[in-house]
């Protein structure tokens, strides 16, 4: 695997999202937000990565959502309302997910490792 940053075209956001999701269904993810006024804070750490979806229809047109977990107990759902820009990183290690906003919603990085 290559150590390559990747900016995800906005035409193809939703295709991405699908394709990410099926890509790494289970594995296990941390979700980090990246916040200047409050610092940065662990939303999930070590729960299964169900998946992301890009919402094309309806009022919430362009919004992300971020789904980890698959025990009710243990389930996390994010949005970013007013997506900016997707960007990948992927090691041998890893996987990174950055999720910008346009708002002043914090910027996400989603931290995939594979399944124990």
């Amino acid at each position: 695997m290559n150590n390559d940053t990747q900016e995800i075209a906005q035409a193809d956001w939703a295709t991405f999202a699908a394709d990410f999701t099926k890509e790494h269904r289970g594995k296990m993810a941390t979700l980090e937000a990246l916040d200047t006024d409050m610092g940065d804070q662990y939303a999930a750490e070590n729960l299964p990565f169900v998946g992301i979806t890009l919402e094309t229809k309806g009022s919430d047109t362009g919004a992300l959502y971020i789904t980890l977990g698959t025990e009710e107990a243990d389930t996390l759902e994010r949005s970013v309302q007013t997506l900016k820009s997707l960007q990948v990183h992927a090691t041998d290690a890893e996987t990174v997910l950055q999720i910008q906003s346009s708002s002043e919603e914090p910027t996400f990085l989603l931290h995939l490792m594979p399944a124990a």
